[in-house]
């Protein structure tokens, strides 16, 4: 593991355990470029009571915390828990860095890896197959399965 792995925050925003099974990687981002969210920010967002919202794992170059254990269920892909639900009752949710740096990509890679080791080579899915929303934006979920394949994948192109 070349990742800092943090472990020290914990969400209450989840239900326990995993009646239906882990089936996918759902794979998100913490908002819109544009306005500038942080990683701290956005781990303090899903770890507050008030929000009602969590995702299993934030994630940023070098840095990977987790805070739902992947054997619960986190509320993170908005389609329901106890129902059968594709993302938050059968997926693992990431939150991803919305800049998408290379070592944003490594990183989550580093993690897709680690995670089918464990729990077998599940596929990635967007938040937006879950529900309505655009969210993860611009994420390339091809890339992200390469890298964690060890294969080799274009770097991020130059924004225009």
């Amino acid at each position: 593991m070349t990742y800092q792995d943090i472990t020290q925050y914990n969400s209450p925003n989840y239900t326990s355990g995993r009646p239906y099974g882990i089936l996918y990687i759902v794979i998100h981002w913490w908002d819109e470029p544009s306005k500038h969210p942080t990683f701290e920010g956005t781990i303090s967002t899903l770890c507050n009571p008030g929000r009602g919202a969590s995702a299993h794992y934030v994630v940023e170059s070098g840095r990977v915390a987790c805070i739902v254990d992947p054997d619960d269920r986190a509320w993170h892909a908005g389609d329901g828990i106890g129902v059968g639900s594709k993302g938050n009752d059968k997926g693992i949710g990431i939150e991803c860095n919305p800049r998408q740096s290379d070592g944003d990509y490594a990183t989550i890679a580093e993690l897709i890896r680690d995670l089918r080791a464990v729990y077998g080579d599940l596929p990635l899915i967007r938040h937006r197959d879950c529900s309505a929303t655009t969210c993860p934006g611009t994420y390339d979920l091809n890339r992200l399965d390469k890298l964690a394949r060890g294969l080799t994948a274009p770097a991020n192109p130059i924004p225009s």
